[in-house]
């Protein structure tokens, strides 16, 4: 296994690695996602790649990406009581519904930590869909925490 930086030949591979991202989350929630043919535009995949505040890190084996982690510096201050933070925030982390249960998504979010210390970051954070508990479940082992909640009741 090697993580590395995406490149613009792994574009092919993040398309399909986000849509069956995509896919899980319409599948368990289908009242908040809706059907769409790709989640970012090769153009919006060219930008991450390219954007120095952005890291798209790659998970391969034998040349084949089997997973990706999208990661974006912000520096943002909410509200006025809050304490603005130099945050590294995972927007995507997806590893190939094949290769699940094997260790690779610890080692792709350790790389992501790695990266936001070089950048500076004083934390790094996500935001996951309460249905998707395997995904909880690696966080909170990785140290992730909940630090607010948000709740909705439909109308």
């Amino acid at each position: 296994m090697k993580i590395r930086q995406a490149i613009q030949q792994d574009l092919e591979a993040l398309q399909t690695l986000s849509m069956q991202n995509h896919e899980f989350h319409l599948e368990q929630s289908p009242d908040y996602f809706k059907k769409i043919d790709k989640l970012y535009k090769e153009s919006d995949w060219q930008g991450f790649i390219e954007n120095s505040s952005c890291c798209v890190l790659v998970i391969e084996d034998d040349s084949n990406v089997i997973g990706f982690a999208l990661i974006r510096l912000i520096n943002k201050n909410v509200a006025p009581h809050l304490r603005e933070k130099r945050t590294a925030f995972i927007s995507d982390f997806c590893i190939h519904q094949n290769w699940r249960g094997r260790g690779l998504g610890k080692k792709l979010f350790q790389a992501c930590e790695e990266w936001a210390r070089e950048q500076n970051a004083e934390e790094l954070g996500l935001a996951v869909w309460s249905f998707n508990n395997h995904a909880i479940q690696l966080y909170e082992a990785m140290g992730m925490r909940d630090i607010y909640r948000q709740m909705r009741k439909p109308l």
